[in-house]
């Protein structure tokens, strides 16, 4: 547990669970699970949930009818729980075991989030889950077969596809008012939230709908629309946004990385490898450039 208050007091937690929360002053409401607390409040969602640790504080206090599985209080939970927390969302084996020790009826998480992007694509190829509601800040799964079934029936949403009716991510808040995402960061997280699901023509919608709206974007904007239109072999435009996403971030290796991956798709293997060199060069530790270019290479560090 010490090790865990470390990395609360360090801020390492929150970074990666992907939250804006920070230990001491401040609060970025950004990023928090507000409309999917509307959701929860405004839908018959029952049984039993399970949420993330930094989410769970928020979801207590704006949807009290829903238990949270977890929050931020380490002292209440204890040392155990939070060992049993942390190997859960860490392996799908222990996972799967949570879900059906605790008999969980309805997921919540965070949307755009290194941890949540590797749990979301296995609930989406789980037949025993289904999608209900997604926004920039969350998604809300709920068991098709369990005592959400008429919900899961009537609001689940095919991401594979432009959606449910032709469901985009507009809506509406308690008052009945429509609201849309027009904000480059949520905007962002939208298209995230579609490339975990593999729809990447919609994914590819919303970041190019992010890079109209705003010239100041994190370098993995750009990344990871390079890498979308890389998968389509449009290897000009994917340059273009790998290049972009170095001059945002020079030290970025996943995208030298990714530029190299092109080069050695047009067969310029000479050029693949001075990009894999780089990339060694900013981080000598770089598994993919080190196996890219071979035990023998002078970049790779013995």
């Amino acid at each position: 547990l010490s090790g865990l208050i470390f990395c609360v007091y360090t801020n390492r937690y929150y970074i990666w669970q992907g939250y804006p929360e920070r230990f001491g002053w401040g609060l970025s409401k950004v990023q928090l699970p507000v409309r999917a607390a509307e959701f929860l409040n405004n839908n018959p969602v029952s049984g039993s949930g399970f949420n993330l640790w930094a989410g769970g504080g928020y979801l207590m206090w704006s949807a009290p009818r829903h238990p949270v599985f977890i929050d931020g209080r380490l002292d209440v939970y204890g040392e155990d729980f939070m060992n049993y927390y942390l190997q859960a969302v860490s392996d799908p084996d222990h996972f799967a075991n949570l879900l059906k020790k605790w008999q969980i009826e309805y997921i919540v998480l965070p949307a755009g989030v290194p941890l949540a992007a590797r749990m979301v694509p296995r609930l989406h190829a789980d037949p025993a889950w289904t999608l209900v509601f997604f926004d920039e800040g969350a998604l809300v799964f709920v068991r098709k077969d369990g005592v959400n079934s008429a919900l899961a029936q009537k609001r689940g949403i095919n991401m594979d596809s432009a959606g449910r009716d032709g469901y985009e991510p507009v809506y509406s808040d308690s008052a009945g008012f429509p609201f849309q995402i027009t904000d480059a960061p949520g905007i962002v997280r939208i298209a995230f939230t579609y490339e975990m699901f593999g729809n990447l023509d919609k994914a590819m919608n919303y970041y190019d709908m992010a890079m109209k709206s705003s010239a100041h974007l994190p370098a993995d904007v750009y990344y990871n629309a390079g890498r979308i239109y890389l998968k389509r072999g449009d290897f000009m435009t994917a340059e273009h946004h790998f290049q972009q996403a170095v001059s945002v971030n020079s030290r970025f290796v996943m995208a030298y990385h990714a530029m190299a991956l092109l080069r050695q798709r047009q067969g310029n293997m000479s050029a693949a490898r001075a990009l894999w060199g780089k990339a060694l060069k900013i981080d000598p530790q770089f598994t993919p450039a080190q196996k890219a270019l071979g035990a023998d290479s002078p970049h790779v560090v013995k």
